[in-house]
């Protein structure tokens, strides 16, 4: 996934420092990053976060996708989920990067 993500992603938007972490205890991957499957995450040797930002910044300012891709992206499903615990009051999904 890393080769492709890269190619077809972080390239295109001059992301050049970000990598994949290989496993939950890779060295460059952050604390937060390590109850997650390394193979949705994006990390960078110290600049987690401000890669992130950047890749999302540049993503949704238009550089990626056309139009119509980007507003399937962006189209939320609602789930029918009622649980009281959770802070959301509306939940549901989109299809994401």
């Amino acid at each position: 996934m890393g080769g492709s993500a890269r190619r077809l992603v972080l390239q295109p938007l001059d992301i050049a420092h970000a990598r994949f972490a290989a496993t939950r205890t890779d060295p460059t991957a952050s604390r937060a990053m390590r109850g997650y499957d390394p193979r949705w995450s994006i990390t960078a040797a110290g600049r987690p976060v401000a890669d992130a930002a950047l890749l999302l910044h540049r993503l949704m300012a238009g550089k990626l996708l056309p139009p119509d891709l980007m507003s399937a992206m962006c189209t939320r499903h609602p789930l029918d989920v009622a649980d009281r615990r959770r802070p959301w009051l509306a939940p549901g999904y989109g299809l994401g990067l």
